[in-house]
């Protein structure tokens, strides 16, 4: 296993972020998740091209429910943006 070296965090889990985080896992919304996928990428700064972007494993009962995994849906489209894929 790789040495875990950085993580950045765009924000707390309250307010706007809250209401945001909350549509897009409990009610469907996937729509949003092009604004946290933007947010990352306002608040990440320029990071290595050899850099690999994953997401953290929802469980598999979590998938299920919402159709999709919401962590693999950002963090794809995070690292396309960044050309990191």
């Amino acid at each position: 296993m790789l040495p875990f070296e950085k993580a950045w965090v765009v924000g707390s889990h309250e307010g706007i972020l809250d209401t945001i985080l909350d549509a897009y896992k409990f009610e469907h919304k996937r729509a949003v998740f092009q604004d946290l996928v933007d947010l990352l990428d306002t608040t990440v700064p320029v990071i290595p091209v050899d850099t690999v972007i994953t997401a953290v494993p929802t469980i598999s009962r979590h998938i299920r429910l919402r159709g999709f995994d919401h962590t693999e849906l950002i963090a794809r489209r995070f690292a396309r943006m960044r050309h990191l894929s």
